[in-house]
């Protein structure tokens, strides 16, 4: 009763409309998803060549993961809106909406996790960012696949072990500097052998998830998977 008191005054003070069409009813409404730009068979890391797993045989072996997996194209697109308005804008509702896209387009992709032997690691952010911002959407985003693929969520075998600069802001050399030993594995020995999927928001050079991945490759895991909202 006292819950649903509290969204009758909440949507009255603070109406829930589309983030890209003001529509009302949801942050993210069918007709825009729609709207998401799709990036497929073809390699995410040189954006030219081929491949149904987001990697071509040319620049597999430049990085430290297996295959990647992104809902779509972000600068210009409402998934760039989506993305910036979960992060600065504070909207967790965003996160349950943008997992539903993705995990959608990875079933449709034939992509299912084995909870039994997978799981699902978010990007950390450092505790003072965190502390800021009141929540990590990657987190956000890997509980929710996590509900929807049915695989299990590990937050506590990858941490931020200093902070770092916002990786956007930065040129490609700067992101790999930058982002050069930020992260600490703890808890390693529940890798082994597991395929991790490696959750993030957005894809662009990919220094953040290939430094993290080479991490988590030193524990012998069966594969590794990168997935992100979005590519650019």
């Amino acid at each position: 009763m006292f819950e649903g008191l509290k969204k009758n005054i909440s949507d009255l003070f603070f109406p829930v409309e589309c983030i890209t069409c003001a529509q009302p009813g949801q942050f993210f409404c069918g007709e825009c998803q729609k709207l998401i730009v799709s990036i497929d068979n073809r390699c995410l890391v040189c954006n030219d060549r081929a491949s149904s797993v987001g990697l071509c045989s040319v620049c597999a072996p430049s990085v430290n993961y297996d295959e990647i997996y992104v809902l779509g194209k972000f600068t210009g697109t409402v998934l760039e809106t989506a993305v910036e308005k979960l992060k600065f804008s504070f909207i967790e509702e965003l996160a349950k909406i943008l997992a539903q896209c993705l995990s959608a387009k990875l079933s449709a992709r034939g992509l299912v996790i084995d909870s039994k032997n997978a799981i699902i690691i978010p990007i950390p952010l450092h505790e003072k960012r965190f502390c800021e911002r009141g929540f990590n959407q990657s987190e956000l985003l890997a509980q929710e696949l996590a509900r929807d693929l049915r695989g299990v969520t590990r937050s506590d075998i990858l941490f931020r072990s200093r902070a770092t600069r916002q990786q956007a802001r930065l040129s490609r050399a700067e992101r790999e500097e930058n982002i050069h030993d930020a992260f600490t594995i703890r808890n390693g020995e529940y890798i082994k052998d597991k395929i991790v999927y490696i959750i993030d928001d957005v894809f662009t050079s990919g220094a953040t998830v290939n430094f993290a991945a080479k991490l988590i490759r030193e524990y012998a895991p069966q594969k590794i998977v990168i997935l992100a909202l979005a590519h650019g």
